[in-house]
């Protein structure tokens, strides 16, 4: 009586191959989509002075990474690799006077396109900032909103009053 051969293959050359090119694409998949996804950062036109509380501030911000008194003011810094927070307030009421946010660089040009949706008059700053992205620095004093993005050879500058677009200003760097 003569038997047949049995081969049972479990893991062949080419299926090993498969699974192990298979887990590496994953993986480079997986540390693309998680190195290209922002931890999300609080809408920074979300910060008013006049209306934000202290409480309010540090559950969107945490604790401040620095806190400096001044006369009447005191001036919470928060200080990461990639943005600056600063929120001043007034020390007796605990009211805030002024915010300003800044951010690293973003883009390297401005998107014409989406520049022509802004009017003046009736763009709102959470709308700018909303159709542009994070700025690189946006102020807030009183009534009065600074809203900077930097691009490689440009500068886009919004100035608004009480959250209404009054201003476009472009600076383009010569070349040369």
């Amino acid at each position: 009586m003569q038997y047949a051969p049995i081969r049972i293959v479990i893991f062949s050359k080419p299926t090993i191959m498969k699974k192990i090119l298979f887990a590496a694409l994953m993986a480079v998949f997986s540390v693309h989509v998680y190195a290209c996804t922002p931890i999300p950062a609080p809408e920074v036109t979300d910060i008013k002075p006049g209306v934000t509380t202290q409480k309010q501030a540090e559950e969107m911000f945490g604790e401040p990474t620095t806190i400096n008194n001044d006369g009447n003011k005191q001036q919470w810094l928060y200080n990461n690799k990639d943005r600056r927070v600063m929120l001043v307030w007034d020390k007796t009421t605990k009211q805030l006077l002024e915010y300003n946010y800044s951010a690293s660089a973003s883009a390297t040009e401005a998107d014409q396109s989406l520049l022509c949706k802004l009017n003046a008059g009736t763009t709102k700053t959470n709308d700018a900032v909303r159709l542009l992205g994070i700025p690189n620095e946006y102020r807030v004093e009183k009534n009065n909103q600074l809203v900077m993005y930097r691009y490689k050879n440009s500068m886009l500058r919004l100035s608004f009053k009480d959250e209404l677009l009054q201003n476009i200003d472009i600076s383009i760097k010569a070349k040369g």
